[in-house]
């Protein structure tokens, strides 16, 4: 598996349903896509350059921007 392989929209969703649920983002894109972590965080900091998520301190804890649709 490669990073193209998960998309923007499947990062902003998990990102959206980890804060839901109350959970980890990176926990739940690699649930959702059954990729490696190294994998599944490379997406996260493609989205998060391409505006889609924010984080803080910590890209495994990232939220969806507010103006951006999962």
């Amino acid at each position: 598996m490669k990073r193209g392989d998960i998309t923007d929209d499947q990062v902003v969703t998990a990102c959206a349903r980890a804060h839901a649920e109350g959970q980890r983002s990176l926990d739940v894109l690699i649930e959702a896509t059954a990729a490696p972590r190294k994998v599944a965080l490379a997406a996260m900091y493609r989205a998060s350059g391409n505006g889609r998520i924010n984080w803080g301190v910590n890209v495994e804890l990232a939220w969806p921007e507010r103006d951006t649709k999962p």
